[in-house]
Protein backbone atom coordinates (compact mmCIF):
# COMPACT_ATOMS: atom_id res chain seq x y z
CA UNK A 1 0.00 0.00 0.00
CA UNK A 2 2.80 2.13 0.38
CA UNK A 3 6.12 3.12 -1.60
CA UNK A 4 9.55 1.07 -0.10
CA UNK A 5 12.74 2.29 -0.98
CA UNK A 6 15.69 -0.53 -1.51
CA UNK A 7 19.05 0.32 -1.53
CA UNK A 8 22.25 -1.46 -2.20
CA UNK A 9 25.23 -2.34 -0.15
CA UNK A 10 28.73 -1.42 -1.69
CA UNK A 11 30.32 -3.07 1.38
CA UNK A 12 29.27 -6.41 1.20
CA UNK A 13 28.07 -8.34 -1.89
CA UNK A 14 26.53 -11.35 -0.03
CA UNK A 15 23.72 -9.18 1.42
CA UNK A 16 23.15 -6.74 -1.76
CA UNK A 17 19.52 -6.59 -2.54
CA UNK A 18 20.40 -5.26 -6.48
CA UNK A 19 23.20 -7.80 -6.52
CA UNK A 20 21.43 -10.78 -5.69
CA UNK A 21 18.32 -9.36 -7.82
CA UNK A 22 20.41 -9.38 -10.85
CA UNK A 23 22.30 -12.54 -10.50
CA UNK A 24 18.96 -14.41 -9.80
CA UNK A 25 17.58 -12.44 -12.99
CA UNK A 26 20.54 -13.50 -14.97
CA UNK A 27 20.30 -17.42 -14.05
CA UNK A 28 16.48 -17.50 -14.46
CA UNK A 29 16.59 -15.27 -17.25
CA UNK A 30 15.64 -18.90 -19.43
CA UNK A 31 12.64 -19.64 -17.77
CA UNK A 32 10.62 -16.60 -18.34
CA UNK A 33 7.86 -16.49 -20.64
CA UNK A 34 4.78 -14.42 -21.89
CA UNK A 35 2.23 -16.85 -19.89
CA UNK A 36 3.45 -15.73 -16.67
CA UNK A 37 3.51 -11.89 -15.78
CA UNK A 38 5.26 -12.54 -12.34
CA UNK A 39 8.44 -13.13 -11.69
CA UNK A 40 9.13 -14.88 -8.88
CA UNK A 41 6.17 -17.18 -9.05
CA UNK A 42 6.36 -19.82 -11.39
CA UNK A 43 2.93 -20.64 -13.44
CA UNK A 44 1.03 -22.92 -11.42
CA UNK A 45 2.93 -22.58 -8.15
CA UNK A 46 0.85 -21.50 -5.17
CA UNK A 47 1.64 -18.57 -2.52
CA UNK A 48 3.83 -19.07 0.11
CA UNK A 49 5.69 -22.29 -1.64
CA UNK A 50 9.33 -19.90 -1.50
CA UNK A 51 8.61 -18.97 2.25
CA UNK A 52 8.12 -22.67 3.09
CA UNK A 53 11.58 -23.37 0.86
CA UNK A 54 13.22 -20.59 2.27
CA UNK A 55 12.67 -21.72 5.51
CA UNK A 56 13.37 -24.81 5.17
CA UNK A 57 16.56 -24.13 3.80
CA UNK A 58 17.33 -22.04 7.07
CA UNK A 59 16.86 -24.52 9.41
CA UNK A 60 19.10 -26.93 7.36
CA UNK A 61 21.94 -24.38 7.71
CA UNK A 62 21.35 -23.87 11.43
CA UNK A 63 21.41 -28.21 12.52
CA UNK A 64 24.88 -28.35 12.33
CA UNK A 65 25.59 -25.93 14.93
CA UNK A 66 22.60 -26.86 17.25
CA UNK A 67 25.80 -27.20 19.88
CA UNK A 68 25.95 -23.52 19.96
CA UNK A 69 22.14 -22.34 19.70
CA UNK A 70 21.50 -24.28 22.80
CA UNK A 71 23.87 -22.03 24.63
CA UNK A 72 21.28 -19.81 24.04
CA UNK A 73 17.50 -21.02 23.37
CA UNK A 74 15.36 -24.18 22.66
CA UNK A 75 16.27 -25.23 19.44
CA UNK A 76 12.41 -25.85 19.19
CA UNK A 77 11.98 -22.17 19.32
CA UNK A 78 15.17 -21.10 16.75
CA UNK A 79 12.63 -20.36 13.71
CA UNK A 80 13.31 -18.12 10.98
CA UNK A 81 11.96 -14.55 10.75
CA UNK A 82 9.39 -13.22 8.25
CA UNK A 83 10.75 -10.54 6.08
CA UNK A 84 8.34 -7.64 8.11
CA UNK A 85 9.27 -8.71 11.59
CA UNK A 86 12.73 -9.36 11.25
CA UNK A 87 13.57 -6.52 9.17
CA UNK A 88 11.35 -4.29 12.17
CA UNK A 89 13.92 -5.84 14.90
CA UNK A 90 16.98 -5.03 12.72
CA UNK A 91 15.87 -1.72 12.18
CA UNK A 92 14.86 -0.73 15.87
CA UNK A 93 17.71 -2.90 17.32
CA UNK A 94 20.64 -1.58 15.84
CA UNK A 95 21.12 2.11 17.46
CA UNK A 96 19.64 4.15 20.10
CA UNK A 97 18.50 7.02 17.03
CA UNK A 98 16.56 4.09 15.10
CA UNK A 99 13.78 5.55 12.35
CA UNK A 100 10.28 6.36 13.20
CA UNK A 101 7.94 4.15 14.43
CA UNK A 102 5.44 5.16 11.56
CA UNK A 103 7.67 4.61 8.94
CA UNK A 104 8.46 1.14 10.27
CA UNK A 105 4.96 0.45 10.77
CA UNK A 106 4.03 1.77 7.44
CA UNK A 107 7.22 -0.20 5.64
CA UNK A 108 5.75 -3.86 7.90
CA UNK A 109 1.71 -2.37 6.81
CA UNK A 110 0.90 -2.59 10.14
CA UNK A 111 -1.93 -0.25 11.40
CA UNK A 112 -1.20 2.11 14.26
CA UNK A 113 -4.79 3.41 14.62
CA UNK A 114 -7.40 4.90 12.72
CA UNK A 115 -6.71 8.20 13.87
CA UNK A 116 -3.04 7.77 13.18
CA UNK A 117 -3.28 6.45 9.89
CA UNK A 118 -5.20 9.15 8.29
CA UNK A 119 -3.95 11.96 10.60
CA UNK A 120 -0.04 10.73 11.27
CA UNK A 121 1.73 10.52 7.74
CA UNK A 122 5.12 10.41 8.12
CA UNK A 123 7.63 12.07 5.31
CA UNK A 124 9.47 9.72 2.24
CA UNK A 125 12.85 10.65 3.69
CA UNK A 126 11.87 8.31 7.10
CA UNK A 127 11.41 5.11 4.73
CA UNK A 128 14.79 6.39 3.03
CA UNK A 129 16.52 5.81 6.39
CA UNK A 130 14.87 2.41 6.71
CA UNK A 131 16.00 1.50 3.71
CA UNK A 132 19.51 2.11 4.33
CA UNK A 133 19.26 0.12 7.59
CA UNK A 134 17.89 -2.97 5.92
CA UNK A 135 20.24 -2.59 3.23
CA UNK A 136 22.75 -3.96 5.90
CA UNK A 137 24.34 -0.38 6.23
CA UNK A 138 25.79 0.68 9.52
CA UNK A 139 24.03 4.23 10.70
CA UNK A 140 27.07 4.14 13.38
CA UNK A 141 29.27 4.55 11.09
CA UNK A 142 30.33 7.32 9.19
CA UNK A 143 30.28 5.62 5.71
CA UNK A 144 26.65 5.32 6.20
CA UNK A 145 26.22 7.95 3.12
CA UNK A 146 27.36 5.77 0.75
CA UNK A 147 26.08 6.18 -2.56
CA UNK A 148 25.09 2.99 -4.36
CA UNK A 149 26.94 1.32 -7.75
CA UNK A 150 25.78 3.43 -10.50
CA UNK A 151 26.64 4.09 -14.22
CA UNK A 152 28.78 7.18 -15.06
CA UNK A 153 26.34 7.58 -17.99
CA UNK A 154 22.98 9.14 -18.06
CA UNK A 155 21.59 7.07 -20.79
CA UNK A 156 23.51 3.76 -19.94
CA UNK A 157 21.70 1.58 -22.80
CA UNK A 158 23.20 4.01 -25.44
CA UNK A 159 26.77 2.66 -24.73
CA UNK A 160 27.03 -0.76 -26.50
CA UNK A 161 29.27 -2.22 -23.82
CA UNK A 162 26.64 -2.16 -21.35
CA UNK A 163 23.76 -2.74 -24.00
CA UNK A 164 25.23 -5.83 -24.81
CA UNK A 165 26.03 -7.00 -21.66
CA UNK A 166 22.34 -6.32 -20.54
CA UNK A 167 21.33 -8.43 -23.35
CA UNK A 168 23.47 -10.92 -22.52
CA UNK A 169 22.67 -11.33 -18.92
CA UNK A 170 19.10 -10.54 -19.24
CA UNK A 171 17.92 -11.12 -22.96
CA UNK A 172 14.86 -13.32 -22.57
CA UNK A 173 13.61 -11.22 -19.40
CA UNK A 174 13.65 -8.08 -21.12
CA UNK A 175 11.81 -9.68 -23.96
CA UNK A 176 8.79 -10.72 -21.97
CA UNK A 177 9.16 -8.04 -19.45
CA UNK A 178 10.35 -5.00 -20.83
CA UNK A 179 9.51 -2.59 -18.56
CA UNK A 180 11.88 -4.12 -16.03
CA UNK A 181 14.54 -2.52 -17.72
CA UNK A 182 15.71 0.65 -14.98
CA UNK A 183 15.99 -2.10 -12.56
CA UNK A 184 18.37 -4.44 -14.23
CA UNK A 185 20.33 -1.62 -14.60
CA UNK A 186 21.23 -1.15 -11.40
CA UNK A 187 21.25 -4.58 -10.73
CA UNK A 188 23.70 -5.06 -13.80
CA UNK A 189 25.80 -1.79 -11.73
CA UNK A 190 26.08 -3.84 -9.11
CA UNK A 191 27.33 -7.20 -9.80
CA UNK A 192 30.22 -5.15 -11.72
CA UNK A 193 30.96 -2.89 -8.81
CA UNK A 194 30.71 -6.52 -6.57
CA UNK A 195 32.68 -8.41 -9.35
CA UNK A 196 36.22 -9.58 -8.06
CA UNK A 197 34.31 -10.55 -5.04
CA UNK A 198 31.66 -12.67 -7.16
CA UNK A 199 34.41 -14.60 -9.18
CA UNK A 200 36.68 -14.90 -6.53
CA UNK A 201 33.45 -16.80 -5.04
CA UNK A 202 32.82 -18.30 -8.39
CA UNK A 203 36.57 -19.81 -8.37
CA UNK A 204 36.65 -21.21 -5.44
CA UNK A 205 33.70 -23.25 -4.76
CA UNK A 206 33.55 -26.19 -7.64
CA UNK A 207 30.99 -25.92 -9.65
CA UNK A 208 29.36 -22.77 -8.34
CA UNK A 209 26.17 -21.53 -10.26
CA UNK A 210 27.80 -18.19 -10.93
CA UNK A 211 29.99 -20.05 -13.90
CA UNK A 212 26.39 -20.45 -15.74
CA UNK A 213 26.61 -16.23 -15.78
CA UNK A 214 28.25 -16.13 -19.31
CA UNK A 215 28.90 -12.37 -18.88
CA UNK A 216 31.95 -13.74 -15.82
CA UNK A 217 33.97 -15.36 -18.59
CA UNK A 218 34.79 -12.41 -20.71
CA UNK A 219 37.68 -10.70 -19.21
CA UNK A 220 38.00 -8.02 -21.57
CA UNK A 221 33.97 -6.64 -21.34
CA UNK A 222 34.10 -7.34 -17.45
CA UNK A 223 37.07 -4.78 -17.76
CA UNK A 224 35.39 -2.05 -19.93
CA UNK A 225 32.62 -2.39 -17.68
CA UNK A 226 34.92 -1.55 -14.30
CA UNK A 227 35.75 1.77 -15.49
CA UNK A 228 31.94 2.89 -16.36
CA UNK A 229 30.70 1.96 -12.21
CA UNK A 230 31.53 4.23 -9.42
CA UNK A 231 29.83 4.93 -5.99
CA UNK A 232 30.87 9.05 -6.57
CA UNK A 233 28.69 11.78 -6.59
CA UNK A 234 27.73 11.97 -10.55
CA UNK A 235 26.39 15.08 -11.66
CA UNK A 236 22.99 13.86 -13.62
CA UNK A 237 22.92 10.05 -12.46
CA UNK A 238 23.58 10.49 -8.35
CA UNK A 239 24.55 13.74 -6.99
CA UNK A 240 23.30 12.88 -3.54
CA UNK A 241 21.97 9.90 -0.58
CA UNK A 242 18.86 9.93 0.95
CA UNK A 243 18.07 9.43 4.16
CA UNK A 244 21.15 10.36 6.03
CA UNK A 245 20.56 11.46 9.69
CA UNK A 246 22.23 14.27 11.10
CA UNK A 247 24.49 12.52 13.40
CA UNK A 248 25.95 10.74 9.98
CA UNK A 249 27.74 14.18 9.62
CA UNK A 250 29.23 14.43 12.93
CA UNK A 251 30.71 11.44 12.53
CA UNK A 252 32.40 12.09 9.27
CA UNK A 253 33.79 15.29 10.55
CA UNK A 254 35.24 13.26 13.63
CA UNK A 255 36.63 10.81 11.44
CA UNK A 256 38.76 13.16 9.24
CA UNK A 257 40.08 14.89 12.50
CA UNK A 258 40.95 11.57 13.25
CA UNK A 259 42.28 10.80 10.61
CA UNK A 260 44.52 13.95 10.24
CA UNK A 261 45.87 13.62 14.36
CA UNK A 262 46.70 9.84 13.50
CA UNK A 263 49.03 11.55 10.37
CA UNK A 264 50.52 14.08 12.71
CA UNK A 265 51.34 11.23 15.32
CA UNK A 266 52.91 9.27 12.78
CA UNK A 267 55.14 12.26 10.98
CA UNK A 268 56.79 12.32 14.83
CA UNK A 269 57.40 9.01 15.38
CA UNK A 270 59.09 8.58 12.25
CA UNK A 271 61.33 11.67 12.56
CA UNK A 272 64.03 10.34 14.37
CA UNK A 273 64.51 7.99 11.47
CA UNK A 274 64.90 10.28 8.74
CA UNK A 275 67.27 12.08 10.71
CA UNK A 276 69.42 9.54 11.02
CA UNK A 277 69.03 8.58 7.55
CA UNK A 278 69.93 12.03 6.21
CA UNK A 279 72.97 12.23 8.35
CA UNK A 280 73.97 8.55 6.98
CA UNK A 281 73.29 9.94 3.69
CA UNK A 282 75.58 12.85 4.55
CA UNK A 283 78.64 10.94 5.52
CA UNK A 284 78.55 8.57 2.30
CA UNK A 285 78.14 11.74 -0.14
CA UNK A 286 81.47 13.31 1.48
CA UNK A 287 83.37 9.58 1.02
CA UNK A 288 82.24 9.76 -3.14
CA UNK A 289 83.76 13.50 -2.98
CA UNK A 290 86.86 12.12 -1.59
CA UNK A 291 87.19 9.24 -3.98
CA UNK A 292 86.39 6.64 -1.68
CA UNK A 293 84.39 3.61 -3.04
CA UNK A 294 81.66 2.64 0.19
CA UNK A 295 79.87 -0.95 0.32
CA UNK A 296 76.56 0.50 -0.50
CA UNK A 297 77.90 2.75 -3.48
CA UNK A 298 79.09 -0.33 -5.13
CA UNK A 299 75.60 -2.23 -4.28
CA UNK A 300 74.00 0.35 -5.81
CA UNK A 301 76.48 0.37 -8.99
CA UNK A 302 75.78 -3.54 -9.52
CA UNK A 303 71.77 -2.94 -8.67
CA UNK A 304 71.80 -0.67 -12.08
CA UNK A 305 74.18 -2.97 -14.38
CA UNK A 306 71.48 -5.74 -13.23
CA UNK A 307 68.38 -3.33 -13.84
CA UNK A 308 69.96 -2.62 -17.52
CA UNK A 309 70.93 -6.23 -18.37
CA UNK A 310 67.29 -7.57 -17.16
CA UNK A 311 65.89 -4.57 -19.44
CA UNK A 312 67.99 -5.42 -22.52
CA UNK A 313 66.96 -9.10 -22.74
CA UNK A 314 63.22 -7.95 -22.04
CA UNK A 315 63.50 -6.24 -25.06
CA UNK A 316 64.87 -8.95 -27.28
CA UNK A 317 62.55 -11.37 -26.10
CA UNK A 318 59.95 -9.15 -26.96
CA UNK A 319 61.12 -8.38 -30.34
CA UNK A 320 61.44 -12.11 -30.70
CA UNK A 321 57.51 -12.31 -29.57
CA UNK A 322 56.02 -10.05 -32.14
CA UNK A 323 58.00 -11.73 -34.50
CA UNK A 324 56.52 -14.75 -33.73
CA UNK A 325 53.32 -12.92 -33.70
CA UNK A 326 53.37 -11.41 -36.98
CA UNK A 327 54.80 -14.79 -38.36
CA UNK A 328 51.26 -16.59 -36.90
CA UNK A 329 53.13 -19.40 -35.02
CA UNK A 330 51.61 -18.43 -31.65
CA UNK A 331 48.17 -19.39 -32.38
CA UNK A 332 44.70 -17.87 -30.96
CA UNK A 333 43.61 -18.76 -27.37
CA UNK A 334 40.55 -21.06 -29.99
CA UNK A 335 43.09 -22.93 -32.05
CA UNK A 336 40.78 -26.25 -32.10
CA UNK A 337 44.36 -27.85 -33.25
CA UNK A 338 46.27 -26.15 -30.41
CA UNK A 339 47.59 -29.59 -27.72
CA UNK A 340 49.97 -27.37 -25.37
CA UNK A 341 49.59 -26.58 -22.01
CA UNK A 342 49.18 -23.20 -22.32
CA UNK A 343 47.23 -20.81 -24.79
CA UNK A 344 48.04 -17.16 -25.83
CA UNK A 345 45.17 -14.66 -26.08
CA UNK A 346 44.67 -11.61 -28.07
CA UNK A 347 47.12 -9.52 -25.52
CA UNK A 348 49.70 -12.17 -25.98
CA UNK A 349 49.26 -13.26 -22.63
CA UNK A 350 49.57 -17.27 -21.38
CA UNK A 351 46.58 -19.07 -20.49
CA UNK A 352 47.16 -21.40 -18.32
CA UNK A 353 45.04 -24.68 -19.61
CA UNK A 354 46.78 -27.78 -18.34
CA UNK A 355 47.63 -28.63 -14.71
CA UNK A 356 49.75 -31.08 -12.74
CA UNK A 357 48.73 -32.61 -9.41
CA UNK A 358 48.90 -36.48 -8.33
CA UNK A 359 51.81 -37.18 -10.49
CA UNK A 360 49.85 -36.38 -13.68
CA UNK A 361 48.85 -33.99 -16.33
CA UNK A 362 45.01 -32.77 -16.45
CA UNK A 363 42.63 -30.66 -18.48
CA UNK A 364 40.96 -29.48 -15.16
CA UNK A 365 42.75 -28.02 -12.10
CA UNK A 366 41.95 -29.89 -8.91
CA UNK A 367 38.72 -30.11 -6.97
CA UNK A 368 37.01 -29.16 -10.71
CA UNK A 369 33.19 -29.66 -11.05
CA UNK A 370 31.28 -29.57 -13.96
CA UNK A 371 28.36 -26.16 -13.69
CA UNK A 372 25.78 -28.41 -12.40
CA UNK A 373 21.99 -28.20 -13.57
CA UNK A 374 23.07 -26.33 -17.10
CA UNK A 375 20.15 -26.48 -19.72
CA UNK A 376 21.36 -26.48 -23.40
CA UNK A 377 21.76 -22.66 -23.25
CA UNK A 378 23.94 -22.59 -20.76
CA UNK A 379 25.84 -25.16 -21.74
CA UNK A 380 26.87 -24.33 -24.96
CA UNK A 381 28.69 -20.95 -23.60
CA UNK A 382 31.26 -23.89 -21.94
CA UNK A 383 30.87 -26.30 -24.75
CA UNK A 384 32.11 -23.80 -26.83
CA UNK A 385 34.08 -21.11 -24.97
CA UNK A 386 35.29 -23.01 -22.02
CA UNK A 387 35.05 -21.79 -18.58
CA UNK A 388 37.67 -19.48 -15.91
CA UNK A 389 38.84 -21.00 -13.06
CA UNK A 390 41.19 -17.87 -11.60
CA UNK A 391 40.40 -14.70 -10.65
CA UNK A 392 42.68 -12.69 -12.51
CA UNK A 393 41.30 -14.79 -15.70
CA UNK A 394 45.15 -16.26 -16.13
CA UNK A 395 43.78 -20.14 -15.29
CA UNK A 396 40.52 -21.66 -17.80
CA UNK A 397 39.32 -25.11 -18.53
CA UNK A 398 39.10 -25.07 -22.37
CA UNK A 399 36.14 -25.72 -24.35
CA UNK A 400 34.68 -28.62 -23.72
CA UNK A 401 34.08 -29.54 -27.22
CA UNK A 402 38.52 -30.25 -26.54
CA UNK A 403 38.01 -32.17 -24.13
CA UNK A 404 38.94 -36.00 -23.50
CA UNK A 405 38.44 -38.83 -20.78
CA UNK A 406 42.13 -39.12 -20.66
CA UNK A 407 42.25 -35.77 -19.85
CA UNK A 408 40.02 -35.85 -16.78
CA UNK A 409 40.05 -37.13 -13.48
CA UNK A 410 38.36 -40.32 -12.50
CA UNK A 411 35.10 -38.58 -10.75
CA UNK A 412 34.30 -36.54 -13.90
CA UNK A 413 35.40 -38.86 -16.82
CA UNK A 414 31.43 -40.45 -16.73
CA UNK A 415 30.08 -36.88 -16.06
CA UNK A 416 31.54 -35.62 -19.78
CA UNK A 417 30.82 -38.82 -21.68
CA UNK A 418 27.12 -39.44 -20.16
CA UNK A 419 25.75 -35.66 -19.86
CA UNK A 420 27.93 -33.59 -21.96
CA UNK A 421 29.01 -35.01 -25.32
CA UNK A 422 26.13 -37.15 -25.94
CA UNK A 423 23.39 -33.94 -26.64
CA UNK A 424 26.47 -31.64 -28.48
CA UNK A 425 27.51 -34.10 -30.56
CA UNK A 426 24.27 -35.33 -31.62
CA UNK A 427 23.56 -31.68 -32.40
CA UNK A 428 26.72 -31.01 -34.13
CA UNK A 429 26.24 -34.18 -36.43
CA UNK A 430 22.78 -33.05 -37.86
CA UNK A 431 23.50 -29.78 -37.84
CA UNK A 432 23.27 -28.18 -41.28
CA UNK A 433 24.65 -24.90 -42.74
CA UNK A 434 26.10 -24.42 -39.22
CA UNK A 435 29.95 -24.86 -39.01
CA UNK A 436 31.23 -23.48 -36.10
CA UNK A 437 34.75 -21.08 -36.45
CA UNK A 438 38.34 -22.59 -35.70
CA UNK A 439 37.86 -19.91 -32.83
CA UNK A 440 34.67 -20.86 -31.07
CA UNK A 441 37.12 -19.62 -27.81
CA UNK A 442 36.42 -15.81 -29.15
CA UNK A 443 32.67 -16.14 -30.69
CA UNK A 444 30.10 -13.77 -29.28
CA UNK A 445 26.77 -14.26 -27.40
CA UNK A 446 24.94 -13.22 -30.62
CA UNK A 447 26.96 -16.01 -32.60
CA UNK A 448 26.38 -18.60 -30.34
CA UNK A 449 22.79 -17.36 -29.65
CA UNK A 450 22.36 -18.31 -33.24
CA UNK A 451 23.64 -21.63 -33.16
CA UNK A 452 21.66 -22.02 -30.16
CA UNK A 453 18.47 -21.53 -32.46
CA UNK A 454 19.46 -23.82 -34.80
CA UNK A 455 20.37 -25.96 -32.48
CA UNK A 456 16.15 -25.99 -30.85
CA UNK A 457 15.04 -25.96 -34.80
CA UNK A 458 17.57 -29.63 -34.89
CA UNK A 459 15.43 -30.70 -31.59
CA UNK A 460 12.10 -29.92 -33.00
CA UNK A 461 12.62 -31.93 -36.48
CA UNK A 462 14.94 -34.96 -34.97
CA UNK A 463 12.99 -35.27 -31.03
CA UNK A 464 9.77 -34.23 -31.92
CA UNK A 465 8.27 -36.47 -29.51
CA UNK A 466 10.08 -33.90 -26.90
CA UNK A 467 7.73 -31.19 -27.70
CA UNK A 468 4.19 -32.53 -27.41
CA UNK A 469 1.18 -30.41 -26.24
CA UNK A 470 1.55 -33.17 -23.38
CA UNK A 471 5.24 -32.48 -22.94
CA UNK A 472 4.66 -28.54 -22.76
CA UNK A 473 2.42 -28.89 -20.07
CA UNK A 474 4.39 -30.26 -17.27
CA UNK A 475 7.23 -27.61 -18.43
CA UNK A 476 9.19 -26.01 -21.03
CA UNK A 477 11.50 -28.85 -22.91
CA UNK A 478 14.31 -26.63 -23.58
CA UNK A 479 14.52 -26.02 -19.75
CA UNK A 480 15.80 -29.60 -19.24
CA UNK A 481 19.03 -30.36 -18.27
CA UNK A 482 21.86 -31.47 -20.25
CA UNK A 483 21.58 -35.53 -18.32
CA UNK A 484 17.83 -35.56 -19.89
CA UNK A 485 18.49 -34.43 -23.22
CA UNK A 486 21.29 -36.85 -23.50
CA UNK A 487 18.84 -39.81 -22.51
CA UNK A 488 16.21 -38.16 -24.88
CA UNK A 489 18.79 -38.17 -28.05
CA UNK A 490 19.76 -41.59 -27.58
CA UNK A 491 18.93 -43.76 -30.41
CA UNK A 492 17.28 -46.58 -28.51
CA UNK A 493 15.14 -44.21 -26.53
CA UNK A 494 13.74 -42.62 -29.76
CA UNK A 495 13.58 -46.55 -31.18
CA UNK A 496 11.13 -46.41 -28.00
CA UNK A 497 9.18 -43.54 -27.54
CA UNK A 498 10.14 -41.43 -30.84
CA UNK A 499 7.31 -40.45 -33.54
CA UNK A 500 7.27 -42.18 -36.81
CA UNK A 501 9.24 -39.65 -38.23
CA UNK A 502 11.55 -39.29 -35.36
CA UNK A 503 12.71 -42.83 -36.14
CA UNK A 504 12.42 -42.26 -39.76
CA UNK A 505 15.50 -39.81 -39.62
CA UNK A 506 17.49 -42.37 -37.47
CA UNK A 507 20.92 -42.94 -38.65
CA UNK A 508 22.12 -46.75 -39.29
CA UNK A 509 23.23 -48.03 -35.55
CA UNK A 510 26.31 -48.37 -34.71
CA UNK A 511 28.32 -51.02 -32.90
CA UNK A 512 27.88 -48.77 -29.63
CA UNK A 513 24.50 -48.22 -29.62
CA UNK A 514 23.19 -51.44 -31.42
CA UNK A 515 20.49 -52.93 -29.83
CA UNK A 516 22.04 -56.07 -27.89
CA UNK A 517 18.94 -58.22 -27.64
CA UNK A 518 17.87 -61.07 -25.35
CA UNK A 519 20.17 -63.64 -25.93
CA UNK A 520 22.54 -64.79 -23.52
CA UNK A 521 25.84 -66.81 -23.95
CA UNK A 522 25.57 -70.55 -24.80
CA UNK A 523 28.02 -72.61 -22.21
CA UNK A 524 30.30 -75.11 -23.60
CA UNK A 525 30.60 -78.28 -22.19
CA UNK A 526 34.36 -78.96 -21.24
CA UNK A 527 35.96 -82.17 -22.34
CA UNK A 528 37.16 -83.10 -19.36
CA UNK A 529 34.81 -81.47 -16.59
CA UNK A 530 35.84 -81.00 -12.77
CA UNK A 531 32.46 -82.13 -11.85
CA UNK A 532 30.90 -84.52 -14.68
CA UNK A 533 27.59 -85.60 -12.43
CA UNK A 534 26.89 -82.05 -12.05
CA UNK A 535 27.47 -81.28 -16.13
CA UNK A 536 25.58 -84.69 -16.65
CA UNK A 537 22.55 -83.00 -14.87
CA UNK A 538 23.04 -79.90 -16.38
CA UNK A 539 22.90 -81.50 -20.27
CA UNK A 540 19.42 -83.80 -19.01
CA UNK A 541 18.04 -80.60 -17.45
CA UNK A 542 18.37 -78.71 -21.11
CA UNK A 543 16.49 -81.53 -22.52
CA UNK A 544 13.46 -81.12 -21.12
CA UNK A 545 10.14 -78.88 -20.60
CA UNK A 546 9.37 -76.90 -17.70
CA UNK A 547 6.39 -79.22 -16.70
CA UNK A 548 8.69 -82.19 -17.20
CA UNK A 549 11.53 -80.51 -15.28
CA UNK A 550 9.20 -80.97 -12.36
CA UNK A 551 8.64 -84.68 -12.14
CA UNK A 552 12.94 -84.68 -12.83
CA UNK A 553 14.59 -87.16 -9.86
CA UNK A 554 16.74 -84.55 -9.47
CA UNK A 555 13.79 -82.23 -7.94
CA UNK A 556 11.04 -84.73 -7.57
CA UNK A 557 13.40 -87.85 -6.31
CA UNK A 558 10.94 -89.72 -3.97
CA UNK A 559 8.38 -89.59 -6.69
CA UNK A 560 10.98 -91.25 -8.86
CA UNK A 561 12.06 -93.58 -6.25
CA UNK A 562 8.96 -94.62 -5.65
CA UNK A 563 7.54 -95.50 -9.21
CA UNK A 564 10.95 -95.45 -11.11
CA UNK A 565 9.21 -97.79 -13.94
CA UNK A 566 6.56 -95.00 -14.63
CA UNK A 567 9.15 -91.86 -14.79
CA UNK A 568 11.44 -94.17 -17.19
CA UNK A 569 8.29 -94.87 -19.81
CA UNK A 570 6.73 -91.44 -19.35
CA UNK A 571 10.68 -89.78 -19.78
CA UNK A 572 12.92 -92.20 -21.68
CA UNK A 573 15.68 -89.98 -22.76
CA UNK A 574 16.09 -89.83 -18.90
CA UNK A 575 17.64 -91.93 -16.70
CA UNK A 576 15.74 -92.60 -13.77
CA UNK A 577 18.20 -92.57 -10.34
CA UNK A 578 17.73 -95.45 -7.74
CA UNK A 579 16.29 -95.03 -4.38
CA UNK A 580 20.18 -96.27 -3.15
CA UNK A 581 21.87 -93.28 -5.72
CA UNK A 582 19.52 -90.64 -4.62
CA UNK A 583 20.41 -91.23 -0.49
CA UNK A 584 24.35 -91.59 -1.78
CA UNK A 585 23.66 -88.29 -3.17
Amino acid sequence: LSEKNIYANPYDWKICFWTAFGSWCSLQSGKFNKKNEKIFLKTGSSEGTAATKYCKQVAAIVKPHTSVVVQHMSIDRFNAYGLRKGAATHAVAGTTAPPSIPSVACRGEWSIGSVLDVYWHFGSVGDHYLGQILAGLDPMEAGFDVLPPHWTTINPMANATIKRAVEMCFGNMLKHHPTSLPLLLRSLACMVYHLDSMIKQMVSVAGHDFNKISLFHERETLQDLKKLVTIAPTCGVLEQPTGIPPHIGMAKQLKHISDQVGIVIERFSTQSEKIVKTIDSAIKNKAMESGQVTGAKLQEILAVFKNNSISAVQQQIEGLRNELKGSGYMQSKGNRNSANSRTVDNNCTLLQTVYSYDKRFYFVPKGFQFPPKATIRQGLDFWLRGMTVLADGKSMVRPFCKLTTAGLPKNLKNKLKLQWCPIFWFLEENMEGADLPADTVNMTTDEIDDYYYKCVEVLKKRVSFCFTEQIRKKGDPLLWLLGTWSKNTSCLHIEKFGTNTDKVQLKDATIRNRSKGSCSRKQKSAEKPLYPVRQKRRQQKKQLTPYQQMYHPQYNAAGAATNPAAFHATFPNVEATTEVEQQSQ
